[in-house]
């Protein structure tokens, strides 16, 4: 991955911070809004692979956390796991000719998020406050979000292809 490219990630993952704290955040729907972050995360490992991934996961928790004022760890640990998984599920993809569908990484993300972070702050802190109502949270979450999912992919991949820090793909996973 060219220099060009992680620096375009990494400005990418701190707008998407940004506009997660000042916007999306006050986008409510039944107490839940829409993550673009983990969304932005999701389509930058699904483009640039596993190692990539991990380390945009890893930046989007730290920007977050830093951004919002919230536990460091929990951000940054479920970021870089979900970055990875989805950024080694799309190597093995898209190397197979079969792309992943870009809804399915947010849906997946989305909902490892929404889990993944409450459980480790429980892990680190119990306290059967947290975890109450979590999977209903979540799964609002994860409806609202799956509508950003594909429209948050292509703008990402836009970006980063104008950016020219990936090549766009053609037909059977060549670069076109």
């Amino acid at each position: 991955m060219s220099v060009t490219a992680r620096i375009t990630g990494v400005l990418i993952v701190l707008f998407a911070a940004l506009l997660q704290i000042s916007v999306a955040y006050r986008i409510e729907v039944g107490d839940a809004y829409p993550d673009v972050l983990i969304l932005v995360v999701a389509s930058i490992a699904l483009l640039t692979g596993s190692i990539s991934g991990a380390t945009h996961g890893f930046i989007a928790g730290v920007a977050i956390a830093s951004f919002a004022a919230l536990p460091l760890g929990p951000h940054a640990l479920v970021g870089t796991l979900v970055g990875y998984s989805i950024g080694r599920v799309g190597e093995a993809l898209v190397t197979d000719d079969h792309p992943i569908p870009p809804l399915l990484a947010g849906v997946y993300a989305t909902l490892a998020m929404q889990i993944g972070r409450p459980l480790v702050e429980f892990l680190v802190s119990p306290s059967p406050g947290r975890v109450d109502g979590l999977l209903g949270q979540a799964a609002l979450v994860t409806v609202i979000s799956s509508v950003l999912a594909v429209p948050v992919f292509l703008l990402v991949r836009k970006v980063l292809v104008a950016a020219h820090a990936i090549t766009p793909l053609g037909v059977g996973g060549e670069p076109a």
